[in-house]
């Protein structure tokens, strides 16, 4: 007779707003089943999220509840989530065992070229002005056609004498070489020549996110036929969620870190789904002995001021969690129209996260900050939620933080709540 059973991370978060909601949450990720004493390879995660609202909360001097009404109810609330977790976990069991003569496959690597640097030069016309896309420390990227791929690709040049340059490149081929997902650019092809390195991405019609989000940003003339969009409520939730699933399969399925998420490296196609690029800090996660994750040193420092992790900017510590501090920061770019670091702000919030410090704590003035462009058509509650991502995201503490599949399941709830036109708000100026 068969037995069954597993071993499992889990992470529970209980925390409690303003408005005194409780948010009791589960999440068992990397889930193994043992059968018949062997260890399978399918992984899995369970998550349970549920909340309860009370009308007020008191604690007596000893910090305990004293009204007895909400404290039934908070009870009431812990039995309910503990009700719901076992049987989430009873039903996945059974999948489990369903699936066992199905055993889980990756995605298979998408095929890449060695490309001739005589197609680049066609392909560019030269390497000419009106292909331009983008300009960046250590080269220059332009539009490309590759009849032979029969496609348009987009090829980051950079010159062989830059050795630091030479890092990254590597990192970038080797990440995108191994990587399947609708969410996150595919490699091409590569070109290396006696002076000349050369890394072609597909192209994206619509060019940066942060071309749509800030009116100073313009894009390259290889886009100008592009006209940028208002995005919408609902495009940002997408957008959010494509970035958010995009990282998830970093880190559980390519075992990577990316380092340097920010709006910039956020890709649009012609439907506006999102594509996570720019790989060239992109490190492999630490574990300890036991399999756990732990964070890695790296020399030199770098990243983007503003998106940058705490930990990783003063001590240049990484983790999966340091991804997730930046995916914090991208919400609320994403959602504001605001810039993670600008230095014509005063000193003090010239960080997106000083900046929006007088309102952390007042849900009741969020409105005030979302992006203009979003008009009165949005979710009152959904933004509610999302800020509330966005501040256990940017936690100090990185032991705090949640994981992003953990997030990403609260920016699903934020999408999930209906979009109203509301009552017009006084927008000023924070300071």
């Amino acid at each position: 007779m068969w037995s069954y059973h597993f071993w499992c991370d889990m992470e529970v978060i209980i925390s409690m707003d303003l408005q005194n909601v409780f948010l009791f949450s589960i999440v068992l990720t990397r889930i193994h089943p043992f059968v018949g004493g062997v260890i399978l390879n399918q992984e899995m995660s369970v998550r349970v999220v549920t909340t309860v609202r009370t009308t007020k909360v008191v604690y007596n001097e000893r910090g305990h509840f004293q009204d007895m009404k909400n404290k039934r109810k908070f009870h009431t609330g812990v039995l309910y989530l503990y009700s719901l977790f076992w049987f989430f976990l009873v039903t996945q069991a059974i999948c489990f065992l369903e699936l066992l003569q199905t055993p889980r496959v990756s995605p298979p690597r998408l095929p890449y070229f060695t490309l001739r640097w005589e197609e680049i030069l066609e392909g560019t016309q030269n390497l000419d002005n009106t292909n331009l896309l983008g300009e960046g420390n250590f080269g220059q990227v332009y539009r490309c056609n590759l009849p032979r791929l029969n496609q348009v690709g987009a090829a980051k040049i950079q010159k062989v004498e830059n050795e630091e340059a030479k890092t990254e490149f590597e990192a970038e081929i080797t990440t995108l070489h191994r990587a399947n997902h609708p969410n996150v650019i595919n490699l091409l092809g590569q070109c290396v020549t006696d002076e000349d390195r050369v890394i072609v991405y597909q192209f994206m019609p619509r060019g940066s996110l942060d071309h749509h989000l800030y009116a100073d940003t313009r894009p390259a003339p290889g886009l100008q036929q592009q006209r940028n969009a208002v995005l919408s409520w609902e495009r940002r939730m997408s957008i959010a969620l494509g970035v958010a699933e995009a990282l998830i399969y970093l880190h559980e399925e390519l075992k990577t870190v990316h380092r340097d998420l920010k709006v910039a490296n956020v890709l649009l196609d012609e439907d506006f789904v999102p594509k996570l690029t720019d790989f060239g800090l992109a490190t492999r996660m630490a574990h300890d002995g036991n399999g756990i994750e732990k964070q890695s040193q790296i020399d030199p420092i770098k990243g983007t001021m503003g998106c940058i992790a705490p930990e990783t900017e003063g001590s240049g510590l990484v983790s999966s969690k340091s991804d997730v501090y930046s995916y914090g920061v991208f919400l609320l770019t994403l959602f504001t129209g605001r810039k993670a670091f600008d230095r014509s702000r005063p000193v003090a919030s010239r960080k997106i996260n000083g900046w929006l410090m007088s309102v952390w704590t007042r849900e009741e003035y969020l409105p005030i900050v979302l992006d203009v462009a979003l008009g009165n058509t949005y979710s009152a509650e959904g933004i509610k939620r999302l800020f509330q991502a966005a501040r256990m995201c940017m936690d100090p503490n990185v032991l705090a933080r949640p994981t992003m599949r953990f997030v990403e399941t609260m920016v699903r709830q934020a999408a999930a709540y209906d979009v109203a036109t509301l009552p017009p708000v006084l927008r000023r100026d924070l300071v």
